[in-house]
């Protein structure tokens, strides 16, 4: 099974995993410091008489400007800097209190200005130089990565992978090529963070005389995010609130609480909390972005496509936001939108595993099965420990077939999880899909131990225990299937296949109905009910099944045939010709329709067009023993006994047992007086087949054509006992026992005849000349008369010759 995308979150603390990029021809971290260092400065905060206080960094970003933390400021003396060796006179310039960011000017300093960056195109992984002044007026370099990054306003709040020693707060952060990122905020040995460079640009607009400056959100703010690092929910939930209390427009501190929420499963209130936080700072891209994640999580697909496009109109280069849009465009349907979100996170950073994962499902909804095979290898050579890409890598090879890869693939992520009970029903897929049914099984069972309800588990194990013949075992696994998902309409339909195997039709049908009452547009339960109300002889209620099915998919010629089938077994047969007819315009080459359709127009007597059907359905399979049989029928029955020859001697000629081929190749030889080979032909029909009536009445009449009377008086009682009302066997065996001069034998064999068709006119006739010939005038008389009153013709010819002859 092919599991749903899940919203990927890239946020704060080392949520988007590093991509380990090395640029060409880049500086190295000395040669940074070097260069960068020249920028760098002590800042020193002095007391009423002069005397050093407390100590940070500074960066120089103009001449003569210094800017650095507000430490300085909050203290009641004067400022200094100290740069190679002197100490420089500084005075504030412009103030942040909120954001912690002060400048000051510094009359005379000589030191170059960095070379400003920006922090939206840093990515969490990226090697970066911290430098600041260190206490024993030496600068400190200390070298790492970003760990991660928290949008805020006018930038990225960054979290450090770097140590700091003392006093290095307020000194630079750089990157590889020695443009600035932010300045150093020390929070312990292990946390450290980088307010942004944008922070610096926007002083001026910011800057507010107020003294001492305002209180700093970066305690809070930091705070919240070692919470939220730490997995700390409810106490980040608490924080956070308390935050607000104190400062209800702090946009951080609502992201906080609403990252809690989300966390803890309280997706509702998240939505709303970032919604807040978006009123207060709408180009807030993270803000923007988990708020798509918490209404993907909600099954607001569409509403986090427009959140997560949101956050990239702000930022096109974040790439968890691609991730995330990703993954709502695939919930979507809209995969070939979903894969251009994927391929534009994976440039921003080819190291995003997630992004290789649900790139290779994507693939795989649009049957791209090849490229979702080699995405995912790269999400697991990325994660090796991925559970579900290494299920979805299975299921992709599955699909290529290419099973024994699929079996290593599954068998890669039951080694991390023995418990992933899809790998486990997968596996079993994969195993009965190179006949290893022992394993197939094993699997599905194993499944089974772990999860007794996994419906899908049960099916599965249905389908190969049916494959092996083992009906009724399949038919309880289909039963658990139902019982575990009463709406499951598969296991029902496959419980009716199962039961159809053991000739249970009714319960096969009660099976189909279940399927129905859950799909309703499930064609093939349609026309399995079909089949199985014609096994039960209710042709109504297939014709109604039948019709049903052919609603829903017009396009199926197997449905059509089987309709055809039903209205042919009512003796329908305009209706029947049809049904046929729409099935062969389907697919022509179906020598079972054409050969129907032949029935079907001898039903109504349009032999003519019953030949054509024949001859189309030899025409695609000449080795047709019954169509044959059929074609020569119909020829019969357009008095062409010759062409009825040749084609029951066809028929004849492929199966030699066909009895009703030798009873028709019989009745042509009789038709041209051909009685040898037309005897001949009648008792090979009854070798076959002892027991057909009619054959016997042939035969008996093909001896009546040779004067055989004894002969013909046996095959015709044969005939009469078989068939107690065949009309034409009893007058025949009057005929006989006329020639035999046994005339009551005769009279009671017309009498036979007469009991049954009163108005059989040649059997009164035979009759009058039987009783005629025992003396029985009288009897004639009125035998006579009768015959006058039904077949005028005939009574006046049995005048002339038998009872006024000349």
């Amino acid at each position: 099974m092919h599991r749903n995308v899940t919203a990927t979150a890239g946020l704060t603390m080392a949520l988007i995993v590093p991509s380990g990029l090395v640029r060409a021809q880049q500086p190295s971290a000395d040669a940074v410091f070097d260069t960068a260092s020249e920028s760098v400065v002590a800042v020193r905060a002095l007391d009423g008489n002069g005397n050093t206080g407390s100590q940070s960094s500074g960066v120089v970003i103009a001449p003569g400007v210094v800017v650095g933390n507000c430490d300085a400021v909050r203290e009641a003396g004067g400022v200094a800097v100290a740069y190679q060796g002197q100490s420089l006179a500084a005075e504030p310039r412009h103030i942040d209190g909120e954001r912690d960011v002060c400048s000051f000017t510094v009359a005379g300093l000589s030191a170059p200005p960095v070379v400003p960056g920006d922090t939206p195109s840093v990515r969490p992984g990226q090697a970066t130089v911290a430098i600041g002044a260190s206490k024993k007026n030496r600068h400190a370099l200390s070298k790492g990565s970003i760990a991660g990054r928290r949008s805020i306003a006018g930038g990225y709040y960054l979290t450090l992978a770097t140590p700091l020693e003392r006093g290095m707060a307020g000194g630079g952060l750089f990157d590889s090529t020695g443009r600035l990122l932010g300045l150093l905020v020390a929070y312990d040995d292990d946390l450290n963070f980088v307010l942004p460079v944008e922070w610096i640009a926007a002083l001026p607009q910011r800057h507010r005389d107020a003294q001492p400056p305002a209180a700093s959100i970066l305690n809070d703010l930091n705070r919240s995010i070692e919470l939220h690092g730490k997995g700390q929910w409810l106490t980040l939930g608490r924080h956070a609130e308390r935050w607000i209390r104190r400062e209800q427009n702090q946009e951080p501190a609502w992201f906080a609480l609403g990252v809690a929420y989300a966390a803890v499963n309280q997706k509702p209130v998240a939505v709303e909390v970032f919604r807040q936080a978006l009123r207060i700072d709408p180009e807030n891209t993270d803000a923007w972005n988990h708020l798509g994640i918490a209404q993907f999580e909600l099954g607001q697909f569409q509403q986090a496509a427009i959140a997560s496009r949101r956050a990239l109109r702000i930022d096109p280069e974040h790439a968890a936001a691609w991730v995330n849009l990703g993954n709502a465009y695939q919930n979507l349907d809209r995969h070939r939108q979903a894969i251009h979100a994927y391929q534009q996170a994976l440039q921003i950073d080819p190291a995003l595993a997630d992004a290789w994962h649900h790139l290779g499902n994507a693939y795989f909804s649009l049957n791209d099965f090849q490229n979702a095979v080699d995405a995912h290898q790269k999400a697991l050579r990325l994660d090796p420990n991925n559970v579900d890409a290494w299920n979805n890598l299975g299921v992709a090879y599955h699909r290529l077939d290419q099973h024994q890869n699929a079996i290593d693939a599954y068998q890669q992520a039951l080694k991390r999880n023995p418990e992933h009970t899809n790998t486990l029903v997968n596996l079993g897929n994969a195993f009965a899909r190179i006949g290893q049914t022992r394993n197939a099984i094993d699997a599905f069972r194993g499944a089974l131990r772990i999860d007794p309800n996994f419906g899908n588990a049960w099916v599965n194990l249905g389908n190969v225990l049916g494959h092996l013949a083992r009906n009724q075992e399949a038919i309880d696994a289909y039963r658990e299937a139902t019982r575990t998902d009463p709406d499951d309409a598969i296991a029902w339909f496959n419980l009716g296949i199962s039961h159809d195997a053991l000739d249970q039709f009714q319960d096969a049908s009660d099976a189909y109905r279940q399927a129905l009452r859950i799909d309703p547009k499930h064609v093939n339960a349609w026309h399995n009910l079909g089949i199985d109300h014609v096994n039960l002889a209710q042709y109504p209620e297939a014709i109604d099944a039948y019709q049903r099915a052919l609603q829903i998919e017009p396009g199926r010629a197997a449905t059509w045939h089987n309709l055809g089938n039903a209205q042919l077994a009512l003796d329908h047969n305009q209706n029947a010709i049809d049904a046929y007819w729409r099935a062969v315009q389907i697919d022509p080459g179906k020598t079972e329709t054409w050969s129907n359709l032949g029935l079907a127009y001898q039903g109504l007597n349009q032999h003519q067009n019953a030949i054509d059907a024949y001859r189309k359905a030899l025409q695609i399979d000449p080795q047709i023993a019954r169509a044959w049989a059929n074609l020569g029928s119909s020829h019969q029955k357009l008095g062409q006994p010759q062409d009825a020859i040749d084609a029951f001697q066809k028929a004849v000629q492929i199966d030699p047992e066909q009895a009703v081929a030798w009873h028709g190749l019989g009745d042509a030889y009789l038709a041209l007086k051909d009685y040898p080979n037309a005897r001949e032909a009648l008792h090979r029909a009854l070798q076959t087949e002892a027991g057909s009536a009619t054959a016997w009445y042939s035969l008996g009449t093909a001896y009546l054509g040779i004067k055989d009377y004894p002969n013909a008086v046996e095959a015709l009682q044969k005939a009469a006992q078989i068939y107690p009302e065949h009309a034409d066997a009893w007058n025949n065996l009057g005929v006989a026992y006329v020639g035999l001069r046994q005339q009551q034998n005769a009279i009671e064999a017309y009498r036979h005849a007469l009991r049954i068709d009163p108005a059989f006119a040649k059997a009164w006739a035979g009759l009058t000349v039987a009783q005629a010939s025992a003396g029985l005038r009288a009897d004639m008389m009125e035998s006579w008369q009768t015959l006058q009153r039904i077949d005028p013709a005939r009574a006046d010819t049995i005048r002339r010759v038998v009872i006024e002859p000349q």
